[in-house]
């Protein structure tokens, strides 16, 4: 299903209510699934190894979040991965299905305290190449999202970018419509062929 989240434009949207939120879709996904004859579990799990790729979406949800709290990025996730905590968030979201451990929670670890430690860094790169947007019309989801991949893109080598750049596109698509995919797959193009022109074919 490819629809957009209007709501999630807003800068007034705290991460209570984008769980709620994304509850709610998730529910409306399944629903539209089944009406089209199709599995909804089947169909999450073609989508997602709930590995990597789920620890990424969660690192965005926590990037999103940094953006509304002077609780630092180590604090936030040492209460977000609480056991009791994340076991709630398992019963409102399928995504907290399962629990990081080892190179997942080695990954998310390092994610989100990097985008919290470049926070500076990686905005100012989005407000150079947002070419004809100014920095404060860009949805807050798609910036955590942008901030995510330009950190993985910087200090993450050892992933390929072409990765980095198809899995931001596609956390972009379950969030935002065509227009704001289009223009993160844009900056991170930008982004990567100018800061990193030897690893653009990777």
């Amino acid at each position: 299903m490819s629809c957009p989240h209007p709501v999630l434009f807003s800068p007034f949207f705290p991460m209570a209510l984008f769980r709620l939120y994304n509850k709610v879709y998730n529910a409306m996904e399944n629903v539209y699934w089944v009406c089209y004859g199709a599995d909804p579990v089947k169909e999450k799990m073609e989508e997602r190894d709930m590995t990597r790729t789920a620890a990424r979406e969660i690192a965005v949800r926590l990037a999103y979040e940094l953006g509304y709290t002077n609780e630092s990025a180590q604090s936030m996730l040492d209460r977000f991965l609480e056991p009791e905590h994340y076991t709630t968030l398992a019963q409102e979201d399928k995504l907290y299905a399962d629990y990081p451990e080892g190179a997942t929670m080695d990954y998310l670890r390092r994610v989100v305290l990097g985008v919290g430690e470049h926070a500076y860094e990686l905005d100012g790169y989005i407000e150079k190449y947002s070419i004809g947007w100014s920095f404060d019309r860009i949805p807050r989801v798609a910036a955590a999202i942008m901030r995510v991949a330009m950190f993985e893109l910087l200090y993450m080598p050892e992933i390929p970018r072409r990765t980095v750049i198809h899995a931001a596109v596609r956390i972009a698509e379950h969030y935002e419509d065509e227009r704001v995919v289009s223009f993160v797959n844009g900056i991170l193009g930008r982004f990567l062929r100018t800061e990193l022109p030897e690893e653009a074919d990777q």
